[in-house]
């Protein structure tokens, strides 16, 4: 499932929902479809309980896998099931004693979870949903994997959030579900780990280094599915980018495996193979994985590219490409492209091109040779070309600008992103100096 947020308002979504043409048939799409069977899921009757969440898990479904358009649909559709106290009643059916009720409700509850209904929901009990998960032997394989994606969601919704859910044995619920052979299941636990991983705190990463994680992610890693080995990708490379924890990440050698799945996959084909993450991310989400991007860890910096990347492609079709630019993530990327490995510079070339932006001009890594006019090409990449006269009146060339001090660097340039952009180069590009 996937449920983040363009920012778009609710009447934008209500907009696009009423001049949208569904996939089944070629009449509009209107989100008000789903008020009907949202009154029927207050019946008393199981029978009708039963259809109408079936009803409207369709809808959304329909709605989720609309192209281009699928998420403005689909929020509309959960605006509507929030404003009717569906949320609280699909809660509340999740707890019947009749299977094919709790199936149903627990479908269609997993499918609305945007972030205005994922508040809605940490405000009620979760326990029930963790306790299927450990009871996962004895449930129907449905309703275990909804009660999975449910908690996969819910880890993506705050920091606090995410705490909460580990106090309650979300994280064990999880990790134990790990062991599992189903494919389904094993995409639901590597993506509900990358989201703890994203919005959780450093203690919370520390947490899950402490749970063994890191192992389990490994063996994710392996899966015959490309979507698990993605999110497993994606969930060590988000834990490696925290310095505090970056060893016991490189001791469980998952990092190894982001390069041979990146080498293997084209961005934009993967972003169509999985309706998880067809219709891309929300703002919030991308600016998060510029921590990776930036990060100092090439394996966690070379998957953050290809997702820049393989973003670029949705948000091109979305008509949705100046996110990049309001999230800060241009730069970046520029600074990838020149310092990166062959493989994340590849990539997030590939990604500047779809944004429409002009690609870094090619540097020679052999800082020594450089030249004045090679020091200013470097700052109008990094978005720094303002400060190239600070540099013609006192920084030559690449052998003077590889020997600068930290004292040099605060007396002569007293700029720290320029100091902070030297480090980078320095670390990249090799030379005789310390």
């Amino acid at each position: 499932m996937s449920t983040t947020s363009t920012g778009a308002s609710a009447s934008s979504c209500a907009a696009s929902a009423a001049r949208c043409t569904s996939p089944d048939s070629e009449r509009p799409f209107d989100a008000s479809r789903i008020d009907a069977p949202m009154r029927a899921v207050f019946s008393e009757s199981e029978s009708e309980q039963i259809s109408s969440c079936q009803e409207v898990l369709a809808l959304l479904r329909q709605a989720w896998s609309t192209p281009v358009v699928g998420r403005d649909l689909a929020y509309a559709l959960c605006d509507h099931i929030r404003d009717a106290s569906g949320i609280e009643r699909l809660v509340e059916l999740c707890t019947s004693s009749d299977g094919e009720v709790q199936q149903a409700s627990m479908a269609a509850l997993e499918q609305c979870l945007t972030p205005v209904n994922r508040d809605r929901l940490v405000r009620l009990e979760l326990n029930q949903f963790i306790n299927i998960v450990h009871q996962s032997d004895s449930q129907h394989p449905n309703i275990v994997f909804s009660a999975l994606g449910i908690l996969e969601s819910l880890f993506k919704q705050s920091a606090h959030t995410c705490v909460r859910l580990i106090d309650v044995g979300a994280l064990d619920a999880i990790l134990y579900m790990c062991r599992s052979s189903d494919a389904m299941f094993l995409r639901s636990c590597a993506s509900a780990l990358a989201n703890c991983a994203m919005y959780g705190t450093p203690q919370t990463q520390r947490t899950m280094i402490q749970r063994d994680a890191a192992e389990w992610l490994f063996r994710l890693a392996f899966s015959c599915s490309s979507s698990v080995q993605y999110y497993a990708c994606l969930a060590i490379s988000i834990l490696a980018s925290n310095k505090d924890i970056e060893d016991e990440i490189r001791a469980s050698k998952t990092l190894d495996l982001i390069a041979p799945f990146v080498s293997s996959h084209d961005p934009g084909e993967f972003a169509r193979s999985d309706k998880a993450h067809c219709q891309g991310r929300s703002a919030d989400w991308l600016r998060r994985l510029i921590v990776v991007l930036q990060s100092g860890n090439k394996a966690a910096q070379c998957l953050a590219a290809f997702h820049f990347a393989m973003e670029a492609d949705i948000k091109k079709e979305q008509g949705n490409l100046q996110v990049f630019q309001e999230i800060g993530a241009v730069q970046p990327l520029q600074s990838v492209a020149m310092y990166g490995n062959r493989l994340s510079r590849q990539l997030a070339k590939s990604a500047l091109s779809l944004m429409g932006h002009e690609l870094p001009k090619h540097l020679s890594l052999e800082l020594l040779t450089w030249k004045s006019s090679d020091i200013e090409q470097w700052l109008r990449d990094i978005g720094l070309a303002q400060y190239s006269d600070v540099f013609t009146s006192s920084i030559m060339d690449g052998e003077l600008l590889a020997s600068l001090t930290d004292e040099d660097m605060e007396e002569v340039l007293k700029v720290q992103a320029l100091t902070d952009e030297i480090w980078k180069l320095r670390c990249t590009c090799p030379h005789e100096y310390s």
